[in-house]
């Protein structure tokens, strides 16, 4: 177990020094033991204990990889559970409607609609809803 800093989500952390974002130390435990991370991979919790650098507790995987663990696990909302399922992704002109959606302020302040509103709305998560806006869905 991780006995220095952690992150608010209990993970540790890593400082390389003032300003610079700290390294995940589970993250750093699995490139000594196995090497580089694959681009597009992160590295997943078998014990589910994010303070855990054990590197036989971890595994690589795509985020996707990591969501169907937690699934397997029983530890996901229903809507994420749904938006795991191939059926659940968002067609083209879902997409294209979404962009043309005013949104409120992230303090929910301002006119528009809100995150939950339109994942409610599309059945998917509000994770799903940003990363649409953001251009990287």
């Amino acid at each position: 177990m991780w006995t220095g800093t952690k992150d608010n989500h209990g993970y540790g952390k890593i400082s390389a020094g003032v300003g610079i974002t700290p390294f995940k130390a589970h993250r750093i435990s699995w490139e000594m033991r196995y090497g580089p991370i694959l681009k597009g991979n992160v590295i997943c919790h078998k014990c589910d204990t994010p303070a855990c650098v054990n590197p036989s507790h971890l595994f690589s995987g795509t985020q996707k990889d990591n969501m169907q663990d937690c699934s397997n696990k029983g530890r996901l909302s229903k809507i994420s559970l749904e938006n795991l399922s191939h059926d659940k992704s968002l067609s083209n002109s879902d997409v294209n409607k979404i962009l043309e959606i005013k949104f409120k302020a992230k303090n929910g302040k301002g006119e528009g609609l809100a995150l939950s509103d339109v994942a409610k709305e599309y059945n998917v998560c509000i994770n799903t809803i940003s990363k649409v806006i953001n251009k990287r869905y």
